[in-house]
Order: structure tokens, then sequence, then C-alpha cells
């Protein structure tokens, strides 16, 4: 009996934890269309990221700078 209540547990958090990224990405989603090319580098941004990212616009190097600068208070972003 106690690895049905595990089993629901661990269904629980899965559908929690799909339920929040569905979240993410709708709140993500620009009305453009994805760009092929990083607009602050230029380098390739990949198929894989223009499909899980609607209307992405930087590669992932460019996007992870952008954020530590928001999440430190910078006040730069790309």
């Amino acid at each position: 009996m106690k690895a049905d209540w595990v089993d629901e547990a661990q269904e629980v958090t899965q559908l929690l934890a799909e339920n929040q990224i569905n979240r993410i990405r709708n709140s993500l989603c620009c009305a453009g269309v994805s760009l092929a090319e990083c607009e602050m580098c230029g380098n390739d941004i990949p198929e894989a990221r223009r499909c899980a990212v609607p209307g992405v616009r930087l590669c992932v190097g460019c996007q992870e700078v952008r954020e530590f600068n928001v999440r430190c208070g910078t006040g730069r972003t790309i």
C-alpha cells in the first residue's frame, strides 16, 4: 500500500511540474517569429530551442548573460 502512495505522489509532482513549465512557456511567448540567429552575437539558434521557446531572439549564452544581469541588479539587459 505504501508504494501506491509514493506512485500517486510522484504522479502529482510530475503533473505540477509540467503545469509550471507550460505556464512559464506561455508567459515567454512572443508575438514574433523565432530568429535563426541571435540578435546579440549573431550565433545560430538551434532548431530545438526555436521550437521550445516560440519567439526566441537570443542564443542560450546571451540569454544566460541577460538573466544574470537582471538577477544581479546591474540594470543592464541585452
